[in-house]
């Protein structure tokens, strides 16, 4: 039987260390709907219904915080805009991700997530992620 973590604060860094590795990684990317700088990555299948899509790269979407923001107050337009964009395929992936029933990260997991994608020595500061 898997324990689950009970640091919420290995979660939260590895939750950050994914986020900042997006910005490093792709930083002239826009928003999948609106087309202005991405500054977020949404989770399609929300993190607390889908531990096995809260890292997951096809689950990841790229969003500025105004569509964001329209996402959380429940504006289903733009999930339908980006699914579009997306296809068929990806929602078939997104439906099957759905189903997967992964338990909760235990700390070393978590912690060898952190280290994929926050590497030694690579510490930006806010201000350099923007």
């Amino acid at each position: 039987m898997r324990h689950r973590s009970k640091s919420k604060a290995t979660l939260d860094k590895a939750d950050k260390a994914l986020q900042n590795w997006f910005r490093r990684i792709y930083p002239d990317k826009k928003c999948e709907v609106c087309f202005q700088p991405f500054q977020v990555m949404h989770h399609h299948l929300e993190k607390s219904k889908s531990n096995a899509g809260r890292f997951n790269h096809d689950n990841l979407v790229f969003l500025c915080h105004r569509c964001h923001s329209k996402i959380i107050f429940g504006n289903h337009n733009v999930v339908a805009t980006y699914s579009l964009q997306r296809g068929a395929e990806w929602l078939a992936k997104m439906k099957s991700l759905a189903k997967v029933q992964k338990q909760y990260y235990t700390k070393r997991e978590l912690e060898n997530i952190i280290e994929k994608y926050e590497p030694k020595g690579v510490y930006l500061t806010t201000k350099q992620l923007q």
